[in-house]
């Protein structure tokens, strides 16, 4: 979820192609995920299909990846500032609008426990949703994923300050999913951070070190296996194996297509859409419930309006994610003196 050009050393400025449009791909199916959850007037082929919500298991891995590439060699200060400055203000900024959209009529008698659904979310702590009660999605659902990386960047800080990442963040990400395999727990924090999905960064990590050691070669066989794995297998896995099989085949397919880099060119579309793509990520949801209210009225049924709808809702969400980035986020990180290009030498 973090769109970042990496570029040569010695003043050669390129892009790692595969991780840019990897973003870009896993931030459209979210995008097409959550554009068709079920509702009473849309017709809807893939209502019992999941597959399209693994995208936020690619971009765990992508985080995984990049964070071990490009920032190993931080100081943990500089390491903690640059996250911050690259979630908080845009999430911020997000999940105000979206208050301000819902409750314009209500504000001034806004109840606590949504003043405290509101805190928590911003704070990223885990907790229950107000309308989901059996969920653990903060106001902006989609910041549900941004919990786990900011709990992944603590872990990776306290590897930083040791200058024992590889290490530290192993064990202690293997300790806590062993902790909540065994253990089960039931509250919104502790099954959090004990989640399968955790395994996602270390397997991103785990790519890392092997693409620095020369280990990743092929690249067809791990994204075939990946992709098939991904949405064929996996959305039909019993749920207590199906989050470590998605991070499984996640992994391949990034390893796979970190793999590919010197087979693949450059695409201005992709690229804006991987640059764009944390901000396509957090405002889709918004995007998408004003289409809603379009789309409902609009006399068509069947195939022709779940494509229209899906269609229009993927673009429209594109379109206002890429023109988000280039108004407010890039200008957020310009600000703050955060530096987009990463030094992940190509192959």
């Amino acid at each position: 979820m973090h769109s970042s050009s990496i570029h040569l050393p010695l003043n050669q400025s390129t892009t790692l192609y595969s991780i840019q449009y990897l973003r870009a791909f896993a931030a459209l199916l979210v995008v097409f995920h959550h554009a068709r959850i079920p509702l009473p007037w849309l017709y809807d082929p893939l209502a019992e299909y999941k597959g399209l919500a693994f995208g936020v298991d690619i971009f765990f891995v992508i985080s995984g990846f990049v964070m071990y590439s490009a920032a190993k060699s931080e100081n943990v200060v500089e390491f903690l500032r640059r996250r911050i400055v690259r979630i908080v203000p845009l999430y911020w900024i997000a999940t105000i609008t979206l208050f301000l959209l819902s409750e314009k009529r209500n504000i001034l008698s806004i109840g606590s426990d949504k003043f405290l659904h509101i805190a928590k979310s911003l704070l990223f702590i885990p907790h229950w949703n107000l309308g989901f009660p059996s969920e653990i999605w903060p106001y902006l659902v989609p910041g549900w994923t941004l919990n786990y990386e900011m709990f992944f960047y603590f872990i990776f800080a306290v590897g930083l300050a040791f200058r024992k990442i590889e290490g530290i963040v192993s064990a202690g990400i293997l300790l806590l999913v062993l902790i909540g395999a065994v253990y089960c727990p039931s509250g919104a924090i502790a099954s959090t951070y004990t989640s399968p999905m955790l395994l996602e960064f270390l397997f991103g990590i785990w790519i890392a070190i092997a693409r620095e050691r020369g280990v990743v070669h092929t690249p067809w066989y791990p994204i075939t296996i990946g992709t098939i794995g991904l949405f064929l297998i996996a959305p039909n896995c019993p749920p207590i194996s199906e989050l470590y099989v998605r991070g499984i085949f996640s992994a391949l397919v990034v390893a796979g297509a970190i793999s590919a880099e010197k087979h693949i060119k450059y695409h201005p579309l992709l690229k804006a859409l991987g640059d764009g793509s944390y901000s396509i990520y957090l405002t889709h949801f918004i995007s998408i419930g004003a289409l809603k209210v379009f789309w409902q009225h609009i006399p068509v049924g069947g195939m022709l309006q779940f494509i229209g709808y899906v269609g229009s809702a993927v673009i429209v969400s594109s379109l206002i994610g890429m023109a988000v980035y280039q108004w407010f986020e890039k200008p957020i990180l310009k600000r703050f003196g955060f530096r987009r290009s990463l030094n992940i030498r190509r192959p």
